[in-house]
């Protein structure tokens, strides 16, 4: 059963999943609805809770997240150092025809950030190298498969690689490249757009 109730000043219906699991939403502004869903809390605690909300500006919100977030502000900037570390190791930027695309984006801890960062720029070499192979462009291909081969010497995976598998499905991932056995499920593995 909905009850109505007011959120940040707005009419919102809410109702309780079970006794301790609640949502409301809020009714649509500018286009935008909002959401808000706790569990493991009492209806009381649960409406209590709703009264601390406040809606704040971007700046507070970026200020409010933890240092190793990457905050929209901050995504060109800290993808071009990420990239930059990529490319002292691998001596190549991005494939011709090919570039970097995070200026826009939300923010995001470090480790989504890497693998967001990482996966364009191994994205972009895996198609160069399936692209050179189509086309019979055996240098091209062996051009990808060298600046994929030096993917076990990138920092961002190396940090990455202390919280989670990301960097292992991409290492294995470069590896049967290099062993001419490029799997279909890549694009899904690394995130490719």
């Amino acid at each position: 059963m909905t009850a109505p109730i007011q959120v940040l000043g707005r009419p919102a219906q809410m109702w309780a999943y079970t006794s301790d699991d609640h949502t409301a939403i809020r009714e649509v502004e500018d286009g935008h609805w909002m959401e808000f869903r706790a569990q493991g809390v009492s209806r009381a605690g649960y409406l209590a809770l709703l009264d601390q909300l406040r809606i704040v500006s971007e700046s507070e919100f970026d200020a409010s997240l933890p240092d190793d977030y990457v905050t929209e502000g901050e995504r060109t900037g800290a993808a071009d150092l990420i990239i930059a570390d990529i490319q002292a190791v691998s001596g190549a930027g991005f494939p011709a025809g090919t570039a970097l695309q995070v200026a826009d984006g939300d923010a995001k801890d470090r480790y989504q950030f890497g693998a967001e960062v990482v996966g364009q720029y191994t994205c972009a070499w895996l198609e160069a190298y399936e692209n050179a192979e189509t086309h019979g462009q055996r240098g091209r291909a062996q051009e990808a498969l060298a600046v994929l081969s030096t993917s076990h010497d990138w920092p961002i995976l190396h940090e990455m690689d202390k919280t989670g598998g990301y960097s292992e499905v991409l290492w294995q991932i470069a590896d049967e490249a290099q062993a001419g056995q490029l799997q279909e499920w890549y694009r899904e593995g690394l995130g490719c757009q």
